[in-house]
């Protein structure tokens, strides 16, 4: 199915808008990545960027939640981001990574991180990128 919409992308001119949680399919059919955490966009870049160089810690944490090829059950299990999400209709009067965030103080829970430019085309909203 994906190639066939990445045919249909390239023979019509379209753009495609994918929405996954599957961060290996992102890597292999996207150009640029939007990083999304309880409704907000946290991360924008290009899709090289966002994978080899993560700048928000929830990117970050992502990326370590990920099996590899060489992954190996017996020696490593999969990280794990601690605590738990926000559920719907919760409202953070700050960043809502910042009660699962091991980089977060005071700081963080009282006001909205704006958008931090880390490099051409590549921003996340956090007060302590990576």
């Amino acid at each position: 199915i994906l190639e066939l919409l990445r045919k249909m992308k390239d023979r019509h001119g379209l753009a495609l808008l994918l929405i996954s949680h599957d961060l290996a399919l992102v890597s292999e059919v996207s150009e640029a990545v939007a990083v999304m955490y309880h409704g907000r966009m946290i991360e924008f870049g290009r899709a090289q960027d966002i994978f080899q160089r993560p700048a928000h810690p929830y990117t970050s944490s992502l990326m370590e939640c990920q099996a590899d090829f060489q992954h190996r059950w017996d020696r490593r299990p999969l990280a794990a981001i601690a605590g738990s999400p926000p559920t719907a209709g919760q409202e953070s009067t700050g960043c809502a990574f910042a009660p699962r965030c091991p980089k977060a103080d005071a700081g963080c829970t009282r006001n909205v991180p704006p958008a931090t430019t880390i490099s051409a085309g590549h921003w996340a909203a956090c007060f302590k990128p990576n």
